[in-house]
């Protein structure tokens, strides 16, 4: 995955640089995915704290059935509270099952679910890291151009449907954080001095014009419904497509049928998010169309882009949630539509930038 120019990763441990200068000197780093697991997407869950209780020894035992369930679960000792009244008890007990849970790579929270149980509950992340998963779309211009192609773009028009009407990718043209890189990027380019330009002006500017005429012209194509059926009969014959590409699409349109609907905002869990900052990299930040990563814009882009991210106080990325008012026989997270979704992406972008050669 380290060999895609198109996915690029973000720089935790170098801060921002002033005046949003290069970052030649950044090393990449590869995500590794995690399968983990997946649940409760309809189930609505507020904060323990805070949260009125009109019966708290009834809350106290809940959270203390749930805390052996969870404890059995892992085989921890169940923290010891003598001599503590409700809700120290549940403070300390809360605060030292935090600090076992680390140990497993989850979170725990307490939760009050639609029934006004109150229980523990694990979250784990799904762990996108550091890394960008940016689709070009210039190539897809030019297979567009080739008549030659036309088998191969009819089968991407469908991938590309899929991605932006059915999963929510963003598209740069549209109004997102890519697009507003670009928009930023055009503004400067034009507001250069001519005489102080280091001869590239030209081609930048050009490269800008490009992006938008024919951004907006390829988002008609994607824009329509996805049609799993259409891809389905375009699969029946390899004619036309490389060995990669009929492997990918019949990929992409299994993933649809497994999980029909199912969206990148479907796997978030916007509850469980603090609602007072709005500085969180979202998956508009690093699940989106873009122009080209091999155009002369490609370092500046990623410059801005790295940059802007780094000053995010957090991500917000597909989680599960595991519930504990009742015992657990195993943990129960399933990241498969996400594990698969996010390596058909690396397949996708690599076939993508081999056509993408002007």
């Amino acid at each position: 995955m380290g060999n895609l120019s198109a996915i690029r990763s973000l720089q935790r441990q170098i801060k921002p640089l002033a005046g949003r200068k290069g970052n030649k000197g950044r090393k990449s780093v590869e995500r590794s995915a995690g399968l983990d697991g997946y649940a409760f997407l309809r189930q609505e869950f507020k904060p323990f704290y805070g949260v009125q209780s009109a019966n708290l020894k009834k809350t106290e035992r809940e959270f203390f059935y749930s805390l052996s369930n969870l404890c059995a679960l892992y085989n921890w000792e169940v923290p010891l509270t003598v001599g503590l009244d409700f809700p120290q008890n549940v403070s300390h007990a809360y605060a030292c099952i935090k600090e076992l849970a680390v140990k497993v790579n989850v979170r725990v929270l307490i939760v009050v679910d639609d029934a006004g149980v109150t229980t523990l509950a694990t979250v784990r992340d799904f762990g996108i890291g550091d890394t960008l998963y940016y689709i070009p779309v210039r190539p897809y211009w030019y297979i567009c151009k080739n008549k030659k192609l036309r088998r191969l773009c009819e089968v991407l028009t469908c991938i590309f449907s899929y991605l932006y009407r059915v999963i929510g990718v963003s598209y740069f043209r549209k109004r997102c954080f890519v697009r507003s890189v670009y928009d930023t990027i055009e503004e400067m380019l034009y507001n250069q001095d001519e005489e102080e330009a280091e001869g590239e002006l030209d081609e930048e500017r050009q490269e800008v014009e490009d992006l938008v005429n024919y951004g907006d012209d390829l988002f008609a194509l994607l824009d329509v419904p996805y049609d799993a059926s259409f891809l389905q009969e375009l699969l029946k014959s390899r004619a036309g497509l490389s060995r990669e590409v009929f492997l990918l699409a019949r990929d992409f349109l299994k993933l649809s049928l497994d999980y029909p609907g199912r969206s990148m905002d479907s796997c978030l869990r916007y509850d469980l998010f603090d609602k007072g900052s709005y500085r969180f990299i979202r998956p508009e930040h690093y699940l989106s169309f873009f122009w080209s990563s091999k155009d002369c814009l490609q370092d500046m882009f990623m410059d801005w882009v790295n940059n802007d991210l780094m000053e995010m106080e957090g991500r917000r990325e597909p989680v599960v949630v595991q519930c504990f008012d009742r015992p657990q026989e195993s943990e129960c997270f399933d990241f498969d539509f996400e594990t698969r979704l996010f390596s058909y992406l690396d397949r996708l972008a690599f076939i993508l930038n081999s056509f993408d050669n002007g």
